[in-house]
């Protein structure tokens, strides 16, 4: 067993800016990387606000954005990230909401129409962002699709209805068209609720009644057996003899 000593915020920033760690931490710091603390709080700012959208927990949405900045500190690039240090920052802010929903099997309801509005009533990079995420998200899972099939749910996100899908795809059967969009839909939604969008659809099981117990006495089963029948000459049907 090895014991492994955390530390703040505050050491973690000043790590960052002074290039020092202390003894036995867990993270330890690139002599390469240059960040000062006014970027530091800009990107903390901007990655606590992403996950408190995908997130409902507090405790869980600090823990991930303190994952995320460790995981910029172990594996920033010599010279810094091609694409900048804040849309880097994002990526890795994606990767750990989707293992945070796989882990615990969490989902929180998300609908397009939803955030399209909030991002109309009040626009911002990290609502747009989210918004160019789930659209490369359905891209992604729409290209695993078969042909028709995904013919079919293109028409369908577009935002034609089902009768004029069904005309634009001669010859297709109305019936087939609505068959295609009810599983385009279903498999989108169980993919999307692996990076916590939406609720994962599934079918719902039927409640079987309980099953009965045969009598210990006669050995018949309760469901065929009768009330005045038994195998034994003075079974009530209860599991005992009377006297």
């Amino acid at each position: 067993m090895f014991r492994v000593n955390y530390i703040s915020v505050w050491e973690f920033e000043a790590c960052c800016t002074c290039e020092t760690m202390p003894d036995g931490a867990y993270v330890t710091a690139p002599p390469q990387i240059q960040w000062s603390s006014d970027e530091i709080e800009r990107i903390r700012a901007v990655l606590q606000k992403l996950t408190s959208l995908r997130v409902e927990n507090d405790a869980d949405v600090e823990d991930l954005v303190q994952e995320t900045l460790l995981t910029m500190t172990l594996k920033c690039p010599a010279g810094g990230p091609d694409k900048g240090l804040l849309i880097w920052s994002m990526g890795i802010l994606r990767k750990k909401i989707g293992n945070y929903y796989r882990r615990a099997r969490r989902y929180v309801p998300m609908e397009c129409t939803h955030l399209a509005d909030r991002i109309h009533l009040h626009p911002s990079p990290e609502l747009k962002y989210l918004q160019s995420e789930l659209v490369a998200l359905v891209q992604k899972i729409l290209a695993g699709f078969p042909q028709r099939d995904r013919e079919t749910m293109e028409l369908c996100l577009s935002g034609l209805p089902t009768h004029e899908i069904a005309a634009l795809l001669v010859p297709e059967r109305y019936q087939n068209v609505v068959n295609r969009i009810f599983r385009g839909r279903r498999r989108i939604a169980r993919r999307l609720a692996e990076h916590g969008y939406f609720i994962p659809i599934g079918p719902r099981r039927r409640e079987r009644p309980p099953r009965r117990s045969a009598c210990r006495t006669c050995k018949t089963p309760a469901r065929r057996r009768a009330p005045s029948s038994s195998s034994r000459a003075g079974c009530s049907g209860t599991g005992t003899n009377p006297k």
